[in-house]
């Protein structure tokens, strides 16, 4: 696979995932490719340790904390801190690459009907996100659908602004199917389209994949889940990894 807008929107959906899915715990085990029944909400609850390597490149390392409605993410110099269990979402987050970008986001939600079944985050409903300059996104998340819309952003969000360098565009995903799935309302297959690429994804049982393509260039990445544990890999080589201290 080229290293190209496709490579990184299959990795981008991946680490998405990864991030909110990072395996079944001790409230049951998914493994074999079959779902093997039901699990609380709270079973990833924990902390993670997370390996992403990038064919021949150094791997990234880092972590990620889940709790009741609260997240932590803090790998290969992006570090992202999500609080739901206040009256207002308290997030804050630092990105570092040449150049380091940081700052709260002042965020609003309207919660709805969504649930996630094995990550204990209610992300339901309609969303709204302001940046410390103009940065600014709304989304909706249901049980079908999801949809954000952003105007002048940057660094760390590319996948979701367009090529015309306005820092602007429409993200969506819609099911096509409903399948069994440890993801309770993400189960089944989705079209996702980004303004940079467009994928095929698929939540079924303890397994995720995703197909990216964009102009000439395409990427794919499996992730299997079992209980404590997340591996997978792309196509070009890559892999992902996550476990449960």
């Amino acid at each position: 696979m080229k290293r190209g807008i496709a490579g990184a929107a299959a990795l981008g959906v991946g680490l998405a995932c990864l991030v909110s899915c990072s395996g079944a715990s001790n409230g049951g085990t998914a493994s074999g490719g079959t779902s093997s029944g039901s699990f609380p909400a709270s079973s990833l609850a924990g902390t993670w340790d997370v390996v992403v390597g990038a064919g021949t490149s150094p791997a990234g390392t880092g972590t990620i904390s889940i709790g009741q409605n609260t997240f932590l993410f803090d790998v290969t110099g992006f570090h992202l801190n999500l609080n739901l269990a206040a009256a207002a979402p308290d997030v804050t987050y630092t990105y570092t690459t040449y150049t380091t970008y940081h700052g709260p986001l002042t965020a609003t939600h309207n919660g709805a009907a969504l649930s996630l079944g094995v990550l204990p985050l209610d992300l339901g409903g309609t969303w709204s996100f302001a940046g410390q300059s103009q940065e600014r996104c709304n989304g909706e998340a249901h049980p079908d659908t999801l949809s954000v819309t952003c105007s002048n952003i940057g660094p760390p969000i590319d996948l979701l602004r367009s090529n015309s360098g306005t820092g602007d565009g429409l993200t969506s995903a819609q099911r096509r199917t409903q399948l069994s799935s440890i993801f309770g309302d993400f189960g089944g297959t989705w079209t996702v389209v980004t303004p940079k690429a467009t994928c095929d994804v698929t939540f079924q049982d303890n397994l995720f994949s995703a197909s990216c393509s964009q102009g000439g260039s395409q990427g794919s990445l499996s992730l299997t889940f079992t209980d404590g544990l997340a591996s997978g890999k792309t196509n070009a080589g890559g892999e992902l990894s996550a476990k449960r201290r």
